[in-house]
């Protein structure tokens, strides 16, 4: 993870921040305690994928169990029968009938009594000829529980057989009759019910000894596993957001993606661009409100000394020498712009911004006065043509209007005097088309065009500054004043050398899409 700035650079940072600004810009919209969270071992994914893949694993050994406990106790009742096949193989005289053989031979029947005992059976017998026959019974049964035949019983009637053995409350005798696995002789016996249970309770207890074995091990596995490749890249991006939000400031803070072609790559890469961005939103948040602070500071005086010159220009006005009766309107209407420049820097950025006042306003007219104000007449460098046809009238603001053209023939201007050389053109033309919806206003320019790297943030605060030192405010404000007519400003891609600024301003009662 990336380490948070050390406390001497978060004195500085709290040095270089505006007084007043500890509630608004600096804070970044963190909304934190100061506390970073942690996350610990028991309390993330880890843990979490650690116990949910045991459960699952025991969940899916349920469903191994069931069937596999029935078909134990199928076999364990098999295995009954075909050792009472056994036994009935060596009572097997073909002279005398079975019972009368162990009449006959004590020591005979004792063997076959041990031999039933030894499989918990108490009453042996077989169909044999279409009769049934008792071969031996060693205790007189005083009643049978339950009646089972492995040839016949389903594999559901066989799971409900098993579990009605494992629930049995008390010792019981059943009656179990089948065929032998290689014999088509039907063998019937009453057993006792006690070691079959005791037999499947064993067999359970090693099932789940074994379950639990296998789900440790297959979690220990995926566990590992999923917290090498995603649970560990997936804390790293949570932590570092968390340290982002405690100092989003830092130029540390942002995360190094790791290169990962994966999803969790696309997040890193697409996270580090978010925190870049809104490290530069952050930063000219608090530009603006460090300009805000100053302008708020120096505005009074500046007004002051501004009111003070106004009342000298006056006083021009009455001179008779005709230089002077042509340059003191301009003198006194830039003046006016300067303090109306003051005002409006301040206010910019606010959340309140004063809605345009409009005015009907001839386009021509105004374009002639930016003209004046820039001395373009007389510029000798630059070639100035007013193309605006002068019967064309938009509904705007005069002074915002005035201002977004003044800063789009401004810049202009600037990039024209930075080149060099003899016989280059340098032409500033401002033009107008009347659309069926909107008139659009073209400045255009033959300069050096807008950089590369200005297009990006062209109408953003302190990011879009196309002329060397430049802050990239005028551009913001212009795109701003036209947004507030629901106007669009942009910058055209005509393929033509220079840059070309198109203005639409939407006709009353008409809204662009």
């Amino acid at each position: 993870m990336n380490q948070a700035p050390d406390k001497t650079q978060i004195d500085e940072a709290e040095r270089a921040a505006p007084p007043g600004d500890g509630d608004g810009v600096s804070d970044g919209g963190k909304g934190t305690t100061g506390e970073q969270k942690s996350f610990g071992r028991f309390g993330g994914l880890s843990s979490k994928l650690l116990l949910m893949t045991i459960v699952f694993v025991m969940v899916s050994e349920v469903f191994v169990f069931v069937p596999s406990v029935a078909k134990f106790r199928n076999d364990w009742l098999t295995d009954r029968l075909t050792r009472a096949r056994t036994i009935l193989i060596l009572l097997n005289d073909p002279k005398q009938e079975a019972q009368e053989a162990l009449q006959g031979d004590s020591a005979l029947a004792m063997q076959v009594e041990d031999a039933l005992r030894n499989i918990d059976v108490v009453t042996l017998a077989h169909k044999r000829g279409g009769r049934k026959q008792l071969v031996a019974m060693l205790e007189q049964s005083s009643g049978v529980a339950a009646r089972f035949d492995v040839n016949e019983t389903g594999v559901l009637q066989s799971i409900r057989d098993a579990f009605g053995t494992l629930l049995a409350q008390e010792p019981r005798t059943i009656l179990v009759t089948g065929k032998p696995p290689g014999s088509n002789e039907v063998i019937e016996l009453v057993a006792l019910e006690e070691p079959l249970r005791n037999a499947m309770l064993i067999y359970t207890r090693n099932v789940l000894i074994l379950s639990l074995i296998i789900s440790c091990l297959t979690a220990a596995m995926v566990y590992f596993t999923l917290t090498l490749f995603f649970v560990r890249p997936v804390r790293r991006m949570a932590e570092n957001m968390v340290a982002f939000s405690e100092y989003p400031e830092a130029t540390d803070s942002i995360i190094k993606p790791t290169g990962r072609s994966d999803e969790i790559g696309v997040a890193e890469e697409r996270l580090a661009a978010m925190q870049a961005d809104l490290q530069g939103t952050l930063s000219s948040q608090k530009r603006l409100a460090s300009l805000g602070l100053a302008m708020s500071k120096v505005n009074h005086d500046l007004r002051n000394i501004l009111a003070s010159v106004q009342l000298f220009s006056d006083r021009l006005a009455t001179v008779s020498d005709p230089d002077v009766q042509r340059f003191a309107p301009k003198l006194m209407r830039g003046i006016d712009h300067a303090i109306s420049y003051c005002q409006a820097t301040l206010v910019y950025g606010s959340a309140s911004n004063e809605p345009p006042e409009k005015r009907v306003v001839r386009l021509a007219a105004k374009v002639d006065e930016i003209a004046g104000l820039l001395n373009l007449e007389e510029n000798r460098e630059i070639e100035w043509v007013n193309s605006v046809p002068p019967d064309t009238e938009v509904e705007v603001d005069p002074e915002q209007i005035f201002r977004v053209l003044m800063n789009l023939a401004r810049n202009a201007i600037k990039a024209m005097e930075s080149l060099e050389g003899d016989g280059i053109v340098r032409r500033l033309e401002i033009s107008s088309d009347r659309l069926p919806d909107r008139t659009r206003i073209y400045v255009i320019d033959t300069g050096p065009g807008v950089p590369e790297k200005a297009k990006t943030h062209l109408f953003e605060a302190f990011r879009g500054s196309v002329s060397h030192g430049g802050v990239g405010l005028g551009l913001a404000i212009a795109s701003e004043f036209v947004r507030g007519h629901g106007g669009q400003i942009r910058l055209a891609d005509d393929g033509r050398t220079g840059a070309t600024f198109e203005v639409d301003i939407p006709h009353p009662g008409t809204t662009l899409t």
